[in-house]
């Protein structure tokens, strides 16, 4: 999603006047893309080359382009700073899931008794 969504959407707003940026729908990723299949540490690694290359892009961006304009389908009138902000808020959603899921399993030093 980063490199199909985030890496474009950043793109538009930057150079665009008030771009309008459509809504994703990802749900259904998981499955066509086989997320289960596939090899963990090498999805993360992946994953962190392009979250990377989005910390890359926002890297320096001056203060007029941050609060460049855009009209989000769901979100309306937005900036590039309020989007990266909810991209961020999403991400420790997923964090946190990962943690409470995470929590239910047994630690290293319990399963060898």
């Amino acid at each position: 999603m980063e490199c199909e969504v985030d890496q474009p959407r950043i793109q538009q707003i930057l150079n665009e006047e008030s771009p309008f940026i459509p809504a994703q729908m990802p749900d259904g990723w998981a499955k066509t893309r086989a997320y289960q299949t596939q090899d963990g540490p090498s999805a993360l690694r992946e994953f962190t080359s392009a979250r990377l290359g989005t910390l890359e892009m926002l890297n320096g961006l001056a203060p007029a382009q941050w609060s460049r304009k855009a009209r989000h389908a769901i979100l309306g009138p937005t900036t590039l700073q309020e989007l990266v902000g909810f991209n961020a808020e999403h991400d420790r959603l997923h964090i946190q899931q990962v943690y409470a899921s995470a929590s239910h399993l047994p630690r290293a030093d319990e399963s060898s008794r």
